[in-house]
């Protein structure tokens, strides 16, 4: 059994009027978009080429949500659950013989009805629930511990033994700046899972403040786009300007060319995509190669 969780880009990539989505070149500025490969893609074709279909309720697996692989099916985490008892089945045994995913107990005869870990009464089979960390409750007995609404399949945020929701967990743990360590009011960004205040945000090179730039990345180090170039990119073999992350280039026989750059030496027509003969270091089109 295998899981995985696709997670979208950081909140702090903003994309540039002139990026556009690596599959069907609509313009990205303004809109959701996902990073993969250091390649960006509009939130439908990322859909299109890389997630897969829940095999429990057929839905997309999107960015965010956390799969389950088992038998080459896919599924979402709160999909994979027994055909027989609705119990989640993840790092349980599996009984895939049949038609319908069965735990253990359902496959045997022997299972026996869940009891709420908050009334303390049975589970009836078939009836809503809620299952958590190897406990189970009926829908409306799991509620938040501060303001006590009923959480029910809504997103909700553990603390020891204790459940919140969402809105009581923003209030109960007010965020705090990974960088200066003060409380952060609105507008914060969220990087590798810290919170930081926008002015926090700084390139690790010339301490450029980046909270309202784009940034590249390389590990927990953040850099502003001209130090990572310096540092990282590969450089243009025509015009040794450095290629940026996410642009388009061409690569032949170990050098790399802007897309813009890689051009006949005799008419300066562009070659990307196009036949070509190298002489030397200088690369000529067919048609003056002919010549």
């Amino acid at each position: 059994m295998a899981a995985h969780t696709l997670m979208p880009c950081p909140a702090s990539e903003i994309p540039r009027m002139s990026d556009r989505c690596q599959h069907c070149q609509t313009q990205l500025a303004g809109k959701s978009f996902m990073v993969r490969e250091r390649r960006n893609y509009c939130s439908d074709c990322f859909n299109k080429l890389f997630s897969h279909n829940c095999d429990g309720c057929h839905q997309t697996i999107g960015p965010g949500s956390r799969e389950l692989s088992f038998g080459g099916k896919h599924f979402h985490d709160s999909c994979f659950r027994c055909g027989g008892c609705n119990t989640p089945l993840e790092n349980k045994a599996v009984d895939s013989s049949g038609p319908k995913l069965l735990c253990r107990a359902c496959a045997t005869g022997s299972a026996t009805p869940d009891t709420c870990h908050s009334c303390k009464r049975a589970i009836r089979p078939g009836a809503k629930k809620v299952d958590y960390k190897g406990k189970s409750w009926h829908e409306n007995c799991f509620t938040c511990h501060r303001c006590m609404d009923t959480i029910g399949s809504q997103s909700f945020v553990p603390v020891g033994d204790e459940i919140f929701c969402v809105s009581c967990h923003q209030k109960k743990s007010s965020s705090r700046c990974y960088g200066c360590h003060k409380p952060i009011g609105e507008g914060g960004v969220v990087f590798q899972e810290h919170s930081y205040h926008r002015d926090c945000i700084v390139c690790t090179s010339c301490e450029k403040k980046l909270g309202h730039s784009k940034f590249e990345t390389r590990g927990e180090l953040i850099y502003c786009q001209e130090c990572f170039n310096k540092k990282y990119a590969k450089k243009c073999a025509f015009c040794s300007e450095a290629i940026g992350a996410g642009s388009e280039y061409v690569t032949h026989d170990g050098k790399q060319w802007h897309t813009e750059c890689f051009r006949c030496k005799r008419c300066r027509a562009r070659l990307a995509g196009k036949s070509f003969v190298s002489k030397g270091e200088d690369m000529i089109c067919a048609d003056c190669a002919k010549k």
